[in-house]
């Protein structure tokens, strides 16, 4: 035991001195140096760690608003289905949806609808189907009481013809509505087909204009009888070139006869 203790000393003693002598001949400025990369290391980690945790609590807040949003929504969607009904607030929502349609469509950005505004309109919607929500759950509460009389059979039956009317005029109204986003889609559909007649025609004229010169070029190209060719003017050389062989070889034979 002493003996390992004693080996322990010594190594310490030993990675003491190198250090000491290391440390001594090291400049001052390479100390310096260094001291300075450490600190900047050090610094693009903490930073590195401070972006990544501050990107982790944005995100859970994000995402915490969100759900806080979500469950607002259904709430608030609970509480209109339950002051005009699961049916009617359908209604509703599909009058929103074909005013958003209208308002998003081309027919109305090119100014072909006029003015765009059917605040009016869905604020009447739900107004009617609110109040014949409210008709209709009076009505069957008053039913609900024991030994109804002639007054009350009477005031029931007016406030259910009072709700068919309501609902009556706002279905009307979220059919208008619907209707009118059908039409602005077909004025989409045929400002599109315009554009595409357009863009058609002006193709065809460009490629008119295009073949138009591309014949001019063909017409006016010089006769083929009349052009002389380097595979023509090659070919004719040949067939000299073999003539006077020929030639050649006549005298030659002329010369040799008896």
């Amino acid at each position: 035991m002493g003996e390992r203790d004693d080996g322990a000393a010594v190594v310490g003693l030993v990675v003491l001195v190198l250090g000491v002598v290391v440390a001594i001949a090291v400049p001052k400025p390479v100390w310096i140096t260094f001291a300075i990369i450490l600190v900047a290391a050090g610094s693009v980690v903490v930073g590195t760690l401070v972006r990544k945790d501050f990107t982790q609590r944005r995100e859970l807040r994000v995402a915490a608003e969100r759900a806080i949003s979500e469950e607002q929504v259904q709430l608030v969607k609970a509480r209109r289905r339950d002051r005009l009904g699961s049916e009617n607030l359908e209604r509703l929502e599909a009058a929103h949806e074909a005013a958003d349609r209208v308002a998003a469509s081309e027919a109305a950005a090119e100014g072909w609808l006029g003015e765009v505004d059917f605040a009016d309109d869905l604020r009447t919607i739900a107004d009617h189907f609110e109040k014949s929500t409210a008709l209709r759950k009076t009505a069957t509460d008053l039913t609900a009481l024991a030994d109804p009389g002639p007054d009350d059979r009477r005031i029931v039956g007016d406030a259910r013809i009072a709700a068919e009317r309501l609902d009556y005029a706002a279905n009307r109204l979220a059919d208008l509505m619907i209707r009118c986003a059908d039409e602005a889609d077909l004025i989409d559909d045929s400002l599109r087909r315009q554009r595409e007649a357009a863009e058609n025609e002006r193709r065809r004229a460009e490629l008119h204009g295009d073949l138009s010169a591309m014949l001019y070029g063909a017409e006016n190209t010089p006769d083929e009888g009349a052009a002389e060719y380097g595979a023509e003017r090659v070919l004719a050389r040949v067939a000299a070139y073999r003539e006077i062989v020929e030639e050649i070889a006549r005298v030659r034979d002329t010369e040799t006869g008896p």
